[in-house]
């Protein structure tokens, strides 16, 4: 990481007084917890940082007549936890749930997520489907933005050098509406999505069929995308979990995954249809007033079928070396060197246990002294259940 200059400005205007001056040069931090993972991996190098995370103007949910008004930096975790997103904008709140873990919700801001501009991103695509706007200022002035033209490719922006989003502006739907968001992940908790789905639908006065309908799809493109033929099959239809069923297969025809450590493209393809279809009956289900969860159990099928895995110690097609430096004493103890870490998982535990065996000495005479890297020897690191393989192997062959 090459070395930056970092300002903590006081105000929004002395924010767009900064990036003037610095213009491309500038990045800036709100939670950080993208744009830090951003830098240490090479992807960009500013030479400026400007922390914006301190600025109560830009922290705030508002409810107005019209719309919910939320400041850019409004954390993931007021946005889970406020009860005016959750009974006026459902979908952003169950986003802001399932997204990341309580850590990360309680630095990463709604506008960072917007900025990072990920087609994962779990708050743009509920922000797509609830027809959010954007309010942008430069020093320039002031210019607004839909949501769904905001994002224009994989972590790219509709944002200028010199500009920073300060209000997030929400409709509040009509009466007989109601939006959801569902998401399919490797893992049930702090996974990026394999593929994403919200929806937000208002249903006529009698309740018995759809007059709007938006359905956004996440990490099944190269940006979150509206799945328009699906929405377009159910306007004006009558608004039932069998009609939903008939129609959701028109969302491939909206989306263009991709295979990558996630996933593979023909699965999104299968799940991406099932995910919409479920955001829209939950949709329908909170316009309503009712639960459709026994529904949803009635159709589910149960079979079996076989899976393989590998568990690697190291990342794939890399070198896993680890060192041993094994020094013994005058009194016939040990003196046991390892670059490895012990994190808790007691490897220097089970290391001097191994020495203690290799050489015939009893356990309490060996003593280690491990990762200072003025005295140890080289080790690749812990992690991936590699120490006692890679690490044990090296004591072993250390007295040969």
């Amino acid at each position: 990481m090459q070395l930056f200059q970092y300002f903590a400005p006081a105000s929004v205007d002395d924010v767009l007084e900064l990036l003037r001056r610095h213009g491309p040069d500038a990045a800036l931090m709100a939670g950080g917890t993208d744009l830090m993972v951003s830098m240490n991996q090479r992807e960009i190098s500013p030479k400026y940082i400007v922390q914006i995370r301190d600025l109560p103007e830009l922290r705030f949910i508002r409810k107005e007549a019209d719309c919910i008004r939320v400041g850019a930096l409004t954390t993931k975790a007021a946005l889970a936890s406020s009860e005016v997103i959750d009974s006026k904008a459902a979908a952003l709140a169950e986003a802001a749930r399932k997204s990341s873990g309580p850590q990360v919700r309680n630095l990463a801001t709604i506008g960072g997520n917007l900025g990072t501009a990920s087609p994962a991103g779990d708050l743009v695509l509920a922000l797509v489907a609830l027809d959010a706007r954007l309010k942008i200022r430069s020093s320039g002035g002031t210019r607004e933005l839909p949501v769904g033209e905001f994002l224009v490719g994989p972590k790219q922006n509709a944002l200028a050098t010199g500009e920073v989003i300060t209000e997030i502006v929400v409709p509040i739907s009509p009466a007989r509406s109601g939006s959801a968001f569902q998401k399919l992940g490797k893992r049930k908790a702090m996974s990026i999505s394999v593929a994403s789905a919200a929806a937000a639908i208002t249903v006529s006065a009698d309740g018995l069929s759809f007059e709007t309908v938006r359905v956004a799809l996440g990490s099944i493109a190269p940006t979150v995308v509206r799945a328009h033929r699906f929405e377009q099959a159910l306007q004006g239809k009558p608004a039932t979990i069998e009609e939903i069923a008939k129609a959701r297969a028109l969302v491939r025809e909206d989306i263009s995954p991709i295979t990558d450590i996630r996933g593979q493209a023909w699965y999104r393809g299968e799940v991406a249809p099932v995910l919409a279809g479920r955001a829209v009956e939950d949709a329908l289900a909170a316009a309503r007033g009712q639960d459709f969860a026994s529904a949803r159990m009635a159709r589910r099928k149960r079979g079996k079928g076989i899976a393989g895995a590998i568990y690697s110690l190291t990342v794939p097609g890399f070198p896993n070396p680890s060192s041993a430096d094994i020094r013994m004493r005058e009194d016939g103890s040990v003196l046991l060197l390892m670059g490895s870490v012990d994190i808790g998982q007691g490897s220097n535990t089970v290391l001097s246990q191994i020495a203690a065996e290799a050489l015939g000495v009893p356990y309490e005479h060996v003593t280690i002294e491990s990762a200072d890297t003025g005295t140890t020897p080289f080790d690749m690191g812990t992690f991936s259940s590699r120490q006692t393989y890679a690490g044990g192997n090296a004591i072993l062959l250390a007295p040969a």
